[in-house]
């Protein structure tokens, strides 16, 4: 957002945070008690808006005890990280994953439920109240996660969606989505069998666009 101010997202949780154009990085705890996992690239793990307003979304209880999804926002460079209730009205949410806003009110976030690894369901849901409130726009099939993710505007956007393995592991088949009306629908623009999985996605406008993975 400035040439000095930058975020670095970890799996234990903590954020990264330099004002000068990373020279030095501080450490940001959201919650050292409560926000102990964030999964990225798998989210994304974070999103801003500007330099001063942010959301992190992650796993309470950490990732092998898993006990709900955790979203905080920040208005003021994480000085303050204040939750919000991005699980309400989903029973049995086990994982925040990912999160995206595009302004300060129009945002998506993806919960999955279920008793991991057996029967994972992803919600894809859905703020336009800067995360206050949310609904599901989107449930996936058992045993497919979407991620990640990421909208161009209030209508397009992109996802991967990997297969979950009996043991929690992402395999094939892989599978490249797309709506356009939000994340109502959503439509299979690529399915790959070949062995491994896709990782990350990043698009520069409608037309052009990249994703990747590996061929474990």
């Amino acid at each position: 957002f400035t040439t000095n101010q930058g975020w670095i997202t970890s799996e234990a949780g903590k954020l990264l945070h330099t004002t000068n154009a990373g020279t030095t990085w501080s450490i940001q705890s959201v919650d050292t008690l409560i926000l102990q996992v964030i999964i990225e690239p798998d989210g994304p793990g974070s999103s801003f808006i500007n330099d001063s307003t942010g959301w992190v979304i992650g796993i309470l209880g950490g990732f092998e005890n898993a006990a709900g999804p955790v979203l905080y926002k920040t208005t003021n460079r994480g000085a303050i990280w204040t939750p919000q209730p991005v699980g309400t009205g989903i029973a049995n949410a086990i994982f925040g994953i990912g999160v995206q806003f595009l302004n300060s009110n129009l945002g998506w976030a993806t919960v999955a439920t279920g008793v991991f690894p057996t029967n994972v369901i992803e919600h894809f849901r859905k703020s336009t109240d800067g995360g206050n409130s949310w609904t599901t726009l989107y449930t996936s099939p058992t045993n497919n996660a979407v991620l990640p993710f990421q909208f161009l505007d209030a209508n397009n956007g992109w996802a991967i969606m990997d297969s979950v393995s009996s043991d929690g592991d992402l395999i094939p088949p892989n599978r490249i989505i797309h709506t356009t009306n939000g994340g109502v629908n959503w439509s299979i623009q690529l399915e790959d069998n070949t062995p491994g999985v896709f990782d990350a996605l990043q698009f520069v406008d409608l037309n052009n666009g990249w994703v990747v993975g590996d061929s474990a």
